[in-house]
């Protein structure tokens, strides 16, 4: 099989269905005649038709068209199928003008008996209706990455079965007990026969055909070692019916019942072709589960801030009542099928699961999730695999995303933790895997510190650009509600120079009546806009911004400066604004105004605090004040190690202030460090370590393992009544 015949295959199709679609306007009646046409030139290649009928039907009327309909018609009529090939017996023949005809024609000459249905089913549901799945999260998965998963989740635990059954059947066989021999590895086939995999997202239902192909293997390897230590002769143990499938498109779950149809008669009898899998249109997310001994899949992807825009609200709402709110309301879409999962492997009627999720799966809310059954005192879980950040290329656009994927257990275990190198190898880490995928410290235990709380928060969102004015723009007793602003860009790149016209806290009319010209431009800028948001509380108070973000307000009001740090970036770096500007977000901003603590922020050991419990987005570590920030124990030094370290941060930012003025980006900056800003990086590095006595250099886990148990001491002392504020607020 092959990726580029698949692609090719899928290509050509993809451009004769458009076409067809543009002229004809009958999206469905264009969708099934394809697939019978797929159908037809498939069976030909694997002798279940006669060979060749295909391209000939279509030959014939390439001089003459209006011969093509009743030609494909009189073939279809001679040719009659079992299994789910016999729904497309009603799927009529469509009239093509030539040059579609050359297109199809094109079509049959493929090579078919090279086309991989493991990717040619979501190629085919792109080529056939672009964009619906893309539309609700769901995506194409890499053969590699469904063999993966599959084999860790169905393959490995029966490979151990029939390895212990073997074991067992070869000593009976040794004493010369070939009928006990027999039962043994009869019994391990019954077994296999009974095995049940569910996708409860199956999609085109690429890993339903993988695990099948992993079955067959296992009664394959069987059934020779019987035959060749008994002589016995047994009739195949798998059925395609042990493929369960659930997906919310009935359109999809028909490609799905086909696609595993054409996999499951390859290299097999024609006996074969009346199997059928069980494929269910439905919603996973709101039924019970069909019974499964494996669940394993790639559910649809949607962050929180798409849930609602892509699923609307009423669909959402009926998701968190059926699952009782046991998942985050700020969690991924991916995470429900995850609790479901779980909740099943919990109650012992999963013998594993395993999922592809996005790697958001480490952050916070979606962490939440699976720590609660990591950690369930009476019925825990186990994680025996896991990828927290994997690359792959997402179908047919070949879009980079970034994926985690989790195998679980029922009890508690070890398992083994995968770390992809930058140069593609892997490190694998054994040991118990806690619910940020990694394994030797458990960061999702530290406690959130009463001394950082109240000093960090997320910058306003302005819920419309039209607050946003030139500096200068409006003067006199306007040009106290005008403050300059900066987002995440203008830290990293270059500053817009942008100011917002801010009147939080004010109500209309004393909006109006401080700032008339101010006003008057949010009128025409932002009122009709925002008297459209769904939002009640935006609508009503437009003049506002949508998010005034209040706590973190107070947590930078009267400061002279203040540390700012984009939330997601490539490089995690905290830098000075003037007490004056306004955050937007997706800043964060922590409301500290000494350079001891920028210093410290700006070290290696918070470095590694922040991306071990931050998790990551796409690529890009994020920063979660929660998690990152509220948790972190900073050192107690004595005053000259502290003013020291303060001198250092004081160093950092005129460092680069410099830089700046001389054309650096932030970015840039980072990308590329110059000696004196890696100079004053390691200085601080360096003093840092010290004031933890530390070994500043030293091993990650090491690292980490430490800052936990400061951590737990000084929650600890917080809650005996010793608090080491940061800044009295």
């Amino acid at each position: 099989m092959s990726v580029e015949t698949t692609r090719a295959v899928a290509a050509g199709l993809s451009s004769l269905a458009a076409r067809l679609r543009r002229r004809t306007g009958a999206a469905e009646a264009v969708a099934r005649f394809l697939i019978r046409c797929t159908f037809t030139s498939i069976a030909e290649t694997l002798e279940l038709a006669p060979r060749g009928g295909m391209a000939a039907a279509v030959s014939r009327s390439l001089a003459a068209p209006e011969r093509f309909a009743p030609g494909l018609t009189e073939l279809w009529a001679t040719l009659t199928w079992t299994g789910e090939a016999a729904a497309l017996s009603a799927t009529p023949a469509l009239a093509l003008e030539r040059v579609e005809l050359a297109g199809l024609h094109a079509l049959t000459q493929a090579r078919w008996d090279e086309v991989d249905p493991v990717i040619f089913g979501d190629l085919l549901l792109e080529a056939l209706n672009p964009g619906e799945r893309r539309q609700l999260g769901a995506h194409f998965t890499p053969r590699a990455y469904v063999e993966r998963l599959v084999g860790l989740v169905v393959e490995e635990p029966l490979r151990a079965d029939w390895a212990r059954a073997r074991g067992e059947a070869q000593a009976h066989r040794e004493r010369g007990e070939a009928a006990a021999a027999s039962r043994v590895v009869r019994g391990f086939l019954a077994e296999l026969a009974s095995v049940r995999v569910l996708d409860p997202a199956c999609g085109a239902g690429n890993f339903l055909i993988v695990a099948h192909e992993a079955l067959r293997r296992l009664a394959d390897d069987a059934a020779r070692w019987l035959l060749a230590a008994t002589g016995e002769v047994v009739a195949p143990a798998v059925s395609l019916a042990q493929s369960i499938g659930v997906d919310r498109s009935a359109w999809t779950c028909e490609v799905a019942r086909l696609v595993l149809w054409i996999a499951a008669i390859r290299g097999r009898s024609a006996a074969a072709s009346a199997e059928r899998a069980t494929i269910v249109h439905g919603d996973a997310l709101l039924t019970p589960w069909p019974a499964a001994t494996f669940v394993v899949g790639n559910p649809p992807f949607l962050g929180k801030s798409r849930l609602r825009a892509s699923l609307g609200e009423s669909y959402v709402a009926r998701i968190r009542a059926c699952h009782d709110s046991a998942v985050p309301e700020s969690a991924d879409l991916v995470m429900y099928w995850w609790h479901r999962a779980a909740t099943l492997l919990q109650a012992g009627q999963l013998r594993r699961f395993g999922l592809v999720t996005t790697n958001s799966v480490t952050q916070i809310y979606n962490r939440r999730v699976v720590e609660g059954f990591l950690a369930h005192a009476e019925r825990p879980i186990h994680l025996v695999w896991a990828v927290a950040d994997h690359p792959w290329v997402d179908g047919p656009r070949g879009a980079a995303v970034r994926i985690a994927m989790t195998v679980a257990e029922a009890g508690r275990g070890v398992g083994r933790s995968v770390r992809v190198l930058p140069g593609g190898g892997e490190a694998v880490e054994h040991g118990p895997i806690f619910a940020d995928l990694r394994v030797g410290v458990d960061l999702a235990r530290a406690r959130r510190l009463q001394a950082n709380a109240g000093l960090a928060g997320a910058g306003v969102m302005l819920g419309g650009r039209g607050f946003l004015v030139r500096p200068g723009e409006l003067d006199g007793r306007d040009a106290g509600h005008v403050r300059p602003i900066v987002n995440g860009s203008d830290v990293l790149q270059r500053p817009r120079g942008a100011a917002v016209i801010d009147f939080t806290g004010l109500s209309e009319a004393a909006a109006r009546d401080a700032a008339p010209a101010a006003f008057e431009r949010l009128v025409a800028a932002v009122r009709p806009e925002r008297l459209a948001n769904v939002r009640a509380g935006r609508r009503e108070r437009w003049w506002q911004f949508a998010e005034t973000m209040p706590a973190t307000r107070r947590a930078i009001a009267g400061l002279p400066r203040y540390i700012v740090t984009p939330e997601t970036a490539k490089h995690r770096v905290f830098v000075f604004v003037d007490g004056a500007v306004v955050p937007e977000h997706p800043l964060l901003a922590i409301g500290l105004a000494d350079a001891f603590h920028l210093a410290v922020l700006s070290s290696r050991i918070h470095g590694l605090w922040a991306r071990a419990n931050g998790g990551t987005l796409a690529d890009r570590p994020r920063y979660n004040k929660s998690v990152c920030f509220e948790t972190f124990p900073f050192p107690d030094c004595e005053a000259p190690a502290r003013a020291d370290i303060a001198a250092l941060g004081e160093q950092l930012d005129a460092c680069r202030r410099a830089l700046a003025a001389a054309g650096w980006t932030v970015t840039a900056m980072y990308n590329a460090p110059p000696p004196a800003l890696r100079a004053v990086h390691a200085a601080i590095d360096e003093a840092v370590a010290a004031a933890y006595a530390l070994a500043g250099d030293g091993p990650e886990g090491a690292v980490l393992t430490a800052l936990l148990a400061l951590n737990h001491r000084r929650a600890a002392e917080e809650q005996a009544g010793a608090v080491r504020r940061l800044r009295a607020i």
